[in-house]
């Protein structure tokens, strides 16, 4: 008998089955590995997340997990099935009543139920009267997003469609820039020239004399002369 998580689909065992795949979160560093048919779909939904809510903290986002629930011990978490995502779980995305829900922003929690509605097959551990899907405090988990109980691989690939998302895990329209670190890097490469290097660009950017020119010239004149000259007392 086959083993599924909470929300229906098939648990994957290991790290290495080639049901998984790893991309990039568009507009970030952060990799995701998830099962690869919905994949795309979290890839665009995190980076959504970056933009609108909250920047993605380093190690603190992550997908696939074989592990049980940790509501629901005796069942099979959607982490082990590479359908469910968990960001930025130290700040923001912290569980409980004096977690996220209690440090985020009105605006916040406004837009991580937005993202919610946005990709209408996900479920959002946040407050159910502000947008998300757990009801008890003790339970809010607003780092947390994962396909719905019943979705199908076909809901998955409609709302992929739907929304334009491509299989780097970018929706059509959306602007992604260059990253933070990125960005970070050209700003390091452009101010760490060598004096050596500065001097060199220094000397090129400087216009040549017409005087300096002129003196070159005579002196090749002068030198084609002698070689002339040179010639005749060999002959």
């Amino acid at each position: 008998m086959k083993k599924t998580s909470i929300n229906g689909w098939e648990v994957i065992d290991s790290y290495s089955d080639p049901k998984l795949d790893m991309k990039r979160v568009p507009g970030t560093t952060v990799m995701l590995k998830m099962r690869d048919e919905v994949l795309p779909l979290f890839l665009a939904l995190v980076a959504d997340y970056h933009r609108e809510v909250a920047k993605l903290r380093p190690r603190e986002t992550g997908a696939f997990n074989p592990r049980k629930s940790q509501l629901s011990p005796t069942k099979w978490s959607d982490h082990a099935s590479g359908t469910a995502v968990d960001i930025n779980w130290n700040h923001e995305g912290a569980v409980g009543p004096n977690g996220g829900m209690k440090t985020m922003t009105k605006k916040q929690i406004a837009a991580c139920a937005e993202i919610k509605e946005r990709y209408e097959i996900v479920i959002w551990g946040g407050d159910k009267a502000r947008g998300g899907d757990y009801r008890t405090p003790s339970y809010w988990d607003p780092m947390h997003y994962a396909l719905k109980p019943g979705t199908t691989l076909k809901d998955v690939r409609r709302v992929i469609k739907k929304l334009g998302i491509k299989p780097n895990g970018k929706r059509a329209g959306v602007s992604y820039g260059v990253t933070d670190s990125l960005k970070s890097i050209v700003a390091t490469e452009n101010v760490q020239d060598k004096p050596e290097t500065q001097k060199v660009k220094k000397a090129a950017k400087k216009p040549v004399k017409k005087a300096t020119v002129k003196k070159v010239a005579k002196k090749a004149v002068k030198k084609k002369a002698v070689k002339k000259v040179a010639k005749r007392k060999t002959k």
